[in-house]
């Protein structure tokens, strides 16, 4: 455990994933542990000098956009399996969507995202993120929810603790991240019988993309912007998971820049980038 100006940073290495978990006071077991993917994101922590206030650093990575996760600890828990998530549909072969379609798919993306499971989009950065930021006006007091146990059983489980305790924290299911995205199943006619064509890229494909640096920037706005309009006026296409990562590309020049910006945090910190 290290003590930097008020905030305790641990490292926590699961598997060849490693979390960088702050908190104001890692001794108090009512108050989650924040994990979080980068060194540029703690730095970016301490700097706000928020001290002891976790309600504040949590209301500042919401507004940052960054993942993270709020890990409760918790005893002789045992994990429960999510409820299970209806997706959109199969559709046919030349399937071109319409206004009802994308009616269905935002009132049912809607719809979850307001449900206490769907609040842990939140924490999920990227594209995920900023659809839940999108359709839940109060992101920031919901983001400071403590999670029931059904929801916190049926999420994560980051690492045994000493005691007999363990970290949890909410995490989506697939069926549920492809809700959010907005995915159809499409018949080929060919010998791959299905195809699966979305209206947002998934996490994967937009972390792959020029447009990720490990916060939602000026340029990932500008993008989504300009992806809603086209919704609205029913000019957008739908793409395959090849396809959005060669639409949304972009240059790599901020990933490098990003990429930088991370060695020399870690360095700072003298934490593993």
């Amino acid at each position: 455990m290290e003590d930097i100006r008020t905030i305790e940073l641990r490292v926590i290495t699961v598997g060849d994933h490693i979390f960088y978990g702050v908190s104001p006071d890692a001794d108090d077991e009512s108050r989650p542990l924040i994990l979080l993917n980068h060194a540029a994101t703690v730095l970016q922590v301490i700097r706000t000098q928020h001290g002891t206030d976790i309600s504040s650093i949590i209301r500042d990575l919401i507004r940052l956009g960054v993942e993270f996760h709020p890990a409760w600890r918790r005893k002789n828990y045992t994990y429960l399996s999510p409820p299970p998530t209806y997706n959109l549909g199969r559709r046919p072969k030349g399937y071109i969507p319409t206004s009802v379609d994308l009616g269905v798919y935002v009132q049912r993306r809607n719809a979850f995202l307001r449900t206490p499971r769907g609040h842990a989009a939140l924490f999920h950065g990227g594209i995920i993120g900023r659809l839940a930021r999108l359709v839940l006006i109060d992101a920031e007091d919901l983001a400071l929810l403590e999670p029931s146990d059904d929801v916190l059983r049926s999420g994560t489980c980051v690492c045994r603790l000493n005691g007999g305790s363990s970290l949890w924290h909410q995490s989506l299911s697939p069926d549920e991240i492809k809700l959010i995205c907005g995915f159809y199943a499409v018949e080929t006619g060919k010998s791959s019988p299905l195809k699966y064509i979305s209206w947002w890229p998934t996490p994967m494909a937009f972390e792959s993309s020029g447009l990720s640096t490990g916060w939602w920037n000026a340029n990932c706005e500008r993008w989504f912007v300009k992806r809603l309009k086209e919704m609205a006026q029913g000019t957008a296409k739908l793409w395959t998971f090849s396809e959005w990562k060669r639409k949304i590309k972009f240059s790599v020049t901020a990933r490098k820049v990003a990429s930088k910006n991370e060695e020399i945090a870690a360095e700072y910190l003298k934490l593993p980038a």
